[in-house]
């Protein structure tokens, strides 16, 4: 399928954890992210999309996480289960403080650090 560009109802969640206002914007995401997207948001989920670049130009999604109503994180997408686990393994019990944490971070160091690559 490719590149899709939806419009979906967003709220931009910055470095300093604080939150914008809602509104519709267009996206480019790859079609691997979809379903699972969909599934999370019917699972009553919230879905964090992390933006790689700006413009529709390019795919700007370059992964998704989606949190449960009790906190717990997975990464959504084909291929991503394979990263996710090695996650998991190197981060142990800390896995979804440091997943929580991630949302929203901008710097690249600082998002290396809470995921134990650096």
């Amino acid at each position: 399928m490719g590149r899709l560009t939806p419009t979906l109802e967003v709220i931009e969640v910055h470095g300093d954890r604080s939150e914008g206002p809602r509104h519709g914007e267009t996206v480019a995401v790859h079609s691997w992210f979809t379903a699972g997207i969909e599934e999370a948001l019917a699972d009553g989920d919230s879905v964090y999309l992390a933006r790689g670049s700006t413009g529709l130009e390019r795919e700007m999604v370059s992964y998704v996480i989606a949190r449960d109503p009790d906190g717990d994180h997975r990464f959504v997408g084909r291929c991503m289960s394979e990263g996710e686990s090695l996650l998991r393994d190197r981060l142990g019990s800390a896995y979804n403080a440091r997943m929580a944490e991630v949302i929203g971070s901008t710097d690249a160091e600082a998002t290396l650090s809470l995921l134990g690559a650096t």
